[in-house]
């Protein structure tokens, strides 16, 4: 079954069954370090806390240039 079959009714409503990534969870992770798993882990925690903060920059440069009420004003 593709991605497209399984999503042809559109998202799934209500609560995900699972807890999703974020970055105070990815952070805790990271913190907590002795849990056993090897350097990749590590470095897709730190990838996904470096693309977190990238998007959020892409998201307030869109919103600047589209002239959206509130748009964060602070980006380099």
């Amino acid at each position: 079954m593709t991605y497209q079959e399984r999503n042809a009714e559109g998202p799934p409503v209500g609560e995900p069954p699972f807890d999703l990534l974020t970055p105070k969870k990815v952070r805790e992770t990271l913190d907590r370090g002795s849990l056993g798993w090897d350097i990749t882990v590590a470095r897709l925690c730190g990838d996904y806390l470096t693309l977190w903060e990238r998007n959020k920059e892409l998201e307030a440069v869109m919103a600047h240039d589209s002239g959206v009420e509130g748009a964060r004003e602070s980006y380099d």
